[in-house]
């Protein structure tokens, strides 16, 4: 991929890492994948009531062409990499289960300005599930919680998280990609008395569970990036990660936890 100068004026105007050090950048380099973390799942009380709700997927963010970003949207638009640039990213955890009670919305994963929401939290018996990248399950006595535009969808009624793709009778849909150079499908919302968010970095929403039992953890999420190989990141030691040549004169880098600053050289 050929590399393009142009002045520092330009390319701030241009909206692209207004904090850059150079003027080099390469144009429409970067393909990224951002999910955030599942919400956790709700459980009943002691003595079981059928009235629990399972956790919504993390938001699902990505600009790779031909492939779906979430709430079955659009891919986003291309973006270009600086070359003296720095960017935080962070991975953003799985929602905590409930042991009685709501679980916890999942974590927000970030690629410098990109931002996915943590999927929102299951309810249980008396409560509604959470809003969040997509919504949580509510409960026999509360709604489902709603989910963000081009991240996510809604959380159905009792037991059903919100997927990336769709909402569903049993979990909502996830979204599948082929950054990696194989299809997988990832941020699904969480079903009832299932093992949902067990995955990991797969952002999917945990299991609710009856019966008295507590309910699952969401799943962590991840965040890809594809880039061209004539670039290097120096990535900060607070981010666990694994870079690998791809071909096609393309690298990438896939963070599974963690959060520190990147720089591109």
């Amino acid at each position: 991929m050929a590399i393009k100068r142009m002045s520092e004026a330009t390319i701030r105007k241009r909206g692209r890492f207004p904090n850059m050090a150079a003027n080099i950048f390469y144009r429409g380099g970067v393909q990224y994948l951002v999910i955030a973390g599942g919400g956790g799942g709700g459980a009943s009380h002691v003595g079981g009531v059928n009235g629990i709700g399972s956790g919504g997927a993390g938001g699902y963010r990505t600009n790779v062409v031909g492939e779906t970003s979430g709430g079955n949207s659009s891919p986003e638009s291309s973006r270009d990499i600086v070359v003296g640039s720095t960017f935080t990213i962070s991975v953003g955890g799985g929602g905590s289960r409930g042991a009685q009670g709501s679980g916890t919305n999942g974590s927000n994963s970030t690629f410098d300005d990109i931002t996915s929401t943590g999927g929102g939290r299951g309810g249980w018996v008396w409560g509604p599930g959470s809003n969040g990248g997509s919504g949580g399950a509510g409960s026999p006595h509360g709604n489902g919680g709603s989910g963000i535009p081009g991240q996510g969808t809604d959380g159905a009624g009792q037991n059903t998280g919100g997927g990336s793709f769709a909402s569903g009778s049993s979990g909502g849909a996830g979204t599948s990609s082929a950054i990696t150079g194989t299809a997988i499908t990832r941020a699904r919302g969480g079903r009832k008395n299932n093992t949902d968010g067990s995955n990991p970095n797969s952002g999917d929403g945990g299991s609710g569970y009856t019966g008295g039992g507590g309910g699952y953890n969401g799943a962590s999420g991840i965040v890809i990036l594809q880039y061209p190989e004539g670039a290097s990141l120096t990535i900060g030691p607070g981010l666990t990660y694994n870079t690998s040549d791809i071909g096609n004169g393309l690298k990438q880098t896939t963070f599974t936890a963690g959060t520190d600053t990147v720089t591109v050289g």
